[in-house]
């Protein structure tokens, strides 16, 4: 037996509000059906001791009591968080039901844009030109002062928009881990169509046995009709220092650095950097 949690994330046509509700599925795979069950959730990362199966099969059956419906209560187990659902049901072998777990409504949300490299582009020399994708996120945070705060256990968040039309559309979705109150959640929904990236390696040498310079020139193309500001992640490692830039950079921590970049409508922002790796 085995449950999961489940969220749709409906996004204003502001883009500035959302709507979040979240349901439990429940998988009843155990071979027996249960009448008028009471139900609990315990969501945390329980370390189970491996063999023997039979052991594993009672542990999971044991924290798989949970049901139905508003007025869930919400409690601290320990080190995990116990969600008991009001009233009874019955779960039947060998199928899947799925329960309201909250609602949660006028969210503040933020999208971002982001571009991310690899280290890899900080080693060996050599022209390297290529087009990486830049991501779309939703990001809000989970507190009382967002309308939230409270424990939203792990699952997968669908995010869902609104067309010119008024009909739902899929933006995309991504998993949550265990998130607990007052942390920031973060969704990758998928990739922008009208931004476009070129990162071009301008030059390269090398400094010694364990050191190389690196020169970069990143383009980023607005086809959109509205400014957009792209967070440029740069995976760097090593120790390393920034010689010269054409935009500020943020040292995020010990092996990247972030650049915040502007772009206009209908236009285009080129950033050129040279840092200085070792290893």
């Amino acid at each position: 037996m085995s449950w999961s949690a489940d969220y749709v994330l409906e996004i204003a046509p502001s883009g500035r509000e959302a709507d979040l509700q979240a349901w439990v599925s429940l998988d009843n795979r155990c071979g027996a059906t249960f009448d008028a069950a009471r139900l609990l959730l315990v969501a945390g990362d329980i370390h189970q001791a491996p063999p023997p199966a039979l052991a594993v099969r009672t542990m999971a059956k044991y924290a798989m009591d949970s049901e139905m419906g508003s007025g869930i209560s919400e409690e601290s187990l320990f080190d995990y968080h116990l969600y008991t659902l009001p009233g009874r049901t019955t779960l039947r072998d060998n199928s899947t039901k799925q329960v309201s777990l909250f609602n949660a409504g006028g969210l503040e949300v933020e999208k971002h844009y982001r571009l991310q490299s690899s280290p890899s582009f900080f080693n060996g020399g050599g022209g390297r030109i290529s087009e990486p994708s830049v991501g779309i996120f939703y990001a809000f945070e989970n507190e009382k002062e967002n309308r939230l705060g409270i424990p939203l256990p792990a699952g997968v968040v669908r995010v869902y928009g609104e067309s010119a039309a008024g009909e739902r559309q899929l933006l995309g979705e991504d998993r949550i881990s265990h998130t607990p109150r007052d942390e920031r959640v973060e969704l990758e929904v998928g990739k922008a169509f009208d931004i476009k990236a070129e990162r071009t390696r301008t030059d390269y040498s090398r400094r010694g046995d364990r050191a190389h310079e690196n020169a970069y020139r990143i383009t980023l193309r607005n086809h959109k009709d509205e400014d957009v500001v792209v967070e440029v992640l740069e995976s760097v490692g090593g120790d390393w220092r920034v010689l010269s830039s054409t935009h500020p950079h943020i040292k995020v921590d010990a092996g990247s650095l972030r650049f915040d970049l502007p772009v206009p409508a209908d236009g285009e922002t080129v950033l050129e950097y040279r840092v200085l790796v070792s290893y």
